[in-house]
C-alpha cells in the first residue's frame, strides 16, 4: 500500500504540466536572423545558462518545414531544431517540407563520388556526350568518361541534386568558419567531398529528416506543409485502406513517413513518393498566383467531422502578415510563409492558445501596409464571427484587424500579383462592412487595386 501511494504521489508531482499554447514557425530555408528573431520574441522560449533558447513547460512548438534554402544558416537551424525536439520529445513537431524532401533526391544524385553513378548523372552525362559526338564527332562513351570529373559533378551537384545555385558557396562559407581559413583556400573538391558527407546515410541531413514527421495535429488544429485537398485526406501512400478517423489517419501517415527514410538511409536510391497524401507536403491550396484559397468542401466536412476547424500552412510566400481565410461553417485555414518579404530577418509569432488551442495569437511587422508604422497583434478565435478571413469584390482578402490611436478600428487587405508582387491597403471598419464579403472558394485573379483601395487611402 505505501508503495502505491508513493508512486502515486510522485505521478502526481512529477507529470508534466498540461499544454497551454502551441506556437508555430515554417518556412525559415536557412536564414538564421529570422530563425533567432523568432526566439527572441516568443513567450513561450526562455533563454538558458548555456544561452540557448528552451521550451517552456506547458508550451509545445510546431516547425513547419523548409529549414533548408536560400539562406547560408541550414546546418545551424536544424541542429537547433533536433536539439528542441530531443528536449521536449513529443510537445515538438518538425515538420518535412518539400526542400528537406528534395534533399532525398539531391542525396541519390550525387552518388557518382562513390564510383556509383546516380542515374540523372548518367542521364546528363550521356545527353551531353552525344551532342558533343554529334557536332565534334567521336565516341560517345569515351566522351562520357572524359566529361566525369570532378568539377563536372560539382555542376552537376548544384543544378539537379538540389535546386539551390548557392549550394556551393554557402557550403564553402561554412568550411572556412569552421577551419578558420579564407574561402579562397576551399577547392571545390573539398566542396563537393562535405556535401555528399552531409548526404551520407550518417550524415546531417539524413539525422535532421529522421526527427521528421508529415503533419502534426494539436486541439482543433492540423499543421502541415503544404495544404490540405481531396486528393490526400485519409490516404497513406503504399496502403489501400482509406483512414476515416483524422488521428488513425495522422498515425500512419507518420509511421510511413518514418519507415521510408529508414529505407532511404539504408539504399540512397530509394524515392520519396510525391503523390497523393504527399500532396500535404508538395501542394498548395491557393490559385495561380498563389493567393491563399479554401479547400473543397469535402475535405472541409471531413476534417471538420473529425473535429478539426483550423488548417495551418507555409510553404506558399504570402508576403508580411500571416493570410487566415475563413468557410462560413467555422472553418478556417492559415498560411504563415512569409519568405520573401520586404524584411526576411523577421519571424511572424503565432501562438495558439485556449480550449483546444483555438484562439490564434497573431503578431507580424508589415512595412509595406500604408499608414502602420510598427507592429500588428491581434486574436482570432476558430468560429467566431469576423470579417478576417472574407474576400472583397477586388479579389483581396481581408488578413488582419488593426486598433490605431484616434481612429475607428482598421483591416488589412492583401493580395499576391504575379512574380509574388504584394499589393495592401489599409481600410475603415465602416468601409469594409458595407462591402460584398465572401469565401474564397475558388481562385480569383486579381487586377491592381480599385476603388476601395483608393478609397481606403484618401481616408
Amino acid at each position: 500500500m505505501r508503495f502505491l501511494v508513493l508512486f502515486l504521489f510522485s505521478s502526481l508531482v512529477f507529470a508534466p504540466p498540461p499544454l497551454q499554447t502551441v506556437t508555430y514557425l515554417t518556412d525559415v530555408e536557412g536564414i538564421l536572423p529570422k530563425y533567432e528573431n523568432f526566439f527572441a520574441n516568443n513567450d513561450s522560449f526562455e533563454k538558458g545558462p548555456d544561452r540557448k533558447f528552451h521550451l517552456k513547460p506547458g508550451a509545445a512548438f510546431v516547425y513547419g518545414g523548409d529549414s533548408i534554402g536560400r539562406g547560408s544558416g541550414a546546418y545551424k537551424i536544424m541542429a537547433d531544431l533536433i536539439r528542441l525536439k530531443e528536449e521536449s520529445g513529443e510537445n515538438v513537431a518538425i515538420l518535412m517540407g518539400n526542400r528537406e524532401l528534395w534533399e532525398m533526391s539531391g542525396a541519390k544524385n550525387i552518388r557518382p563520388k562513390t564510383g556509383v553513378p546516380g542515374e540523372l548523372w548518367m542521364q546528363q552525362l550521356e545527353l551531353n556526350a552525344k551532342r558533343i559526338a554529334k557536332k565534334k564527332g567521336g565516341d560517345v562513351q569515351q566522351i562520357v568518361q572524359e566529361l566525369n570529373t570532378p568539377k563536372n559533378r560539382k555542376a552537376f551537384a548544384i543544378r539537379y541534386a538540389f535546386g539551390d545555385p548557392n549550394a556551393m558557396e554557402k557550403t564553402r562559407d561554412e568550411i572556412a568558419s569552421k577551419l578558420g581559413k579564407g574561402i579562397s583556400e576551399i577547392s571545390d573538391l573539398m566542396v563537393i567531398d562535405q556535401i555528399i558527407l552531409d548526404h551520407s546515410n550518417n550524415g546531417r541531413v539524413a539525422e535532421f529528416l529522421s526527427h521528421g514527421q508529415i503533419a502534426a495535429r494539436f486541439g482543433n488544429t492540423l499543421f502541415v506543409h503544404g495544404g490540405v485537398m481531396k486528393e490526400a485526406i485519409k490516404q497513406v501512400p503504399d496502403k489501400t485502406e482509406l483512414f476515416n478517423d483524422s488521428g488513425k489517419w495522422i498515425g500512419e501517415l507518420n509511421s510511413w513517413y518514418k519507415g521510408q527514410i529508414a529505407a532511404w538511409r539504408k539504399d540512397p536510391t530509394v524515392s520519396i513518393s510525391e503523390d497523393g497524401a504527399m500532396e500535404m507536403v508538395f501542394g498548395k491550396n491557393s490559385d495561380a498566383y498563389n493567393n491563399p484559397i479554401l479547400p473543397d468542401q469535402e475535405t472541409i466536412d471531413w476534417l471538420m467531422g473529425n473535429g478539426i476547424r483550423r488548417v495551418v500552412i507555409g510553404h506558399t510566400p504570402t508576403g508580411e502578415a500571416p493570410v487566415i481565410i475563413r468557410s462560413a461553417n467555422g472553418f478556417e485555414v492559415i498560411s504563415a510563409d512569409n519568405s520573401y518579404a520586404a524584411n526576411e530577418s523577421l519571424a511572424h509569432q503565432i501562438t495558439f492558445k485556449g480550449p483546444g488551442f483555438s484562439t490564434a495569437d497573431i503578431s507580424f511587422e508589415p512595412l509595406s501596409v500604408p499608414g502602420i508604422n510598427g507592429p500588428v497583434r491581434f486574436q482570432l478565435t476558430a468560429g467566431e464571427k469576423s470579417l478576417i478571413g472574407k474576400r472583397l469584390p477586388t479579389g483581396s482578402v481581408v488578413v488582419a484587424k488593426v486598433e490605431l490611436p484616434g481612429k475607428e478600428t482598421q483591416y488589412v487587405t492583401f493580395h499576391l500579383g504575379e512574380k509574388f508582387a504584394e499589393q495592401y491597403a489599409l481600410v475603415p471598419e465602416s468601409v469594409l462592412s458595407k462591402e460584398q464579403l465572401i469565401d474564397p472558394v475558388k481562385p480569383h485573379f486579381c487586377a491592381p487595386l480599385g476603388k476601395l483601395g483608393e478609397l481606403a487611402d484618401s481616408d
